[in-house]
């Protein structure tokens, strides 16, 4: 029978659940830490055949995960090599197993990110992709409530033609934006006086 490749960093011969990723990866974990770091683990669309929990992700994107069920050696999203499209698909698995570590990771590493990139370029210098990134940021903060997110990302959109940017929402959520929207331009753009002078209006 063949066996299943495993994982070199999580191969502990203690561990008391065995984890298989979608490329037939095995992780040999510890229920207890899996019960004290993940809130949703595992889900009831898992396949469970014997001792072994399939999951539908790469070992590549687990083996990631399951190191915020090992502190205090977590390791620093900031560090890590993935580009934007990947963190995104960790973020999502993060929520999805509910790994409070990386999901609190994720979520600065978003603000971060807002905060460091596109607050360094001027609105009209962001690019079509650096806008699809930001839309993807924003439908995560909505989707998981992430208001603070939200909040960082928000000036880059509101000076934006709003007819352009509420249909990055989907139907459910435009109302939402606009309301968001309304409100955060009454909290921060003060309507400046009219540059006149009196003389202009007056007869000639």
């Amino acid at each position: 029978m063949h066996s299943a490749k495993q994982s070199n960093l999580f191969n502990k011969p203690d561990a008391d659940v065995k984890v298989e990723a979608s490329d037939g990866v095995q992780f040999a974990l510890h229920k207890r830490n899996l019960s004290i770091y993940t809130g949703r683990f595992p889900l009831k669309d898992s396949t469970v055949e014997s001792d072994v929990v399939k999951l539908d992700e790469s070992s590549q994107r687990l083996e990631l995960l399951f190191q915020f069920v090992y502190p205090p050696g977590v390791p620093s999203l900031r560090d890590a090599d993935m580009n934007f499209r990947d963190f995104m698909k960790f973020a999502l698995v993060a929520e999805k197993y509910m790994v409070y570590i990386a999901m609190t990771a994720c979520r600065m590493r978003f603000i971060y990110y807002v905060q460091t990139y596109y607050t360094s370029h001027a609105l009209k210098s962001i690019t079509p992709s650096d806008k699809d990134d930001l839309k993807a940021i924003i439908n995560f903060a909505f989707d998981h409530s992430y208001i603070d997110i939200v909040d960082e990302a928000a000036p880059l959109l509101i000076m934006e033609p709003f007819h352009s940017v509420i249909f990055w929402f989907p139907v459910e959520r435009q109302a939402y934006w606009a309301i968001y929207r309304e409100q955060w331009v009454v909290a921060n753009i003060e309507p400046e006086p009219p540059d006149f002078e009196y003389s202009d209006y007056e007869s000639e």
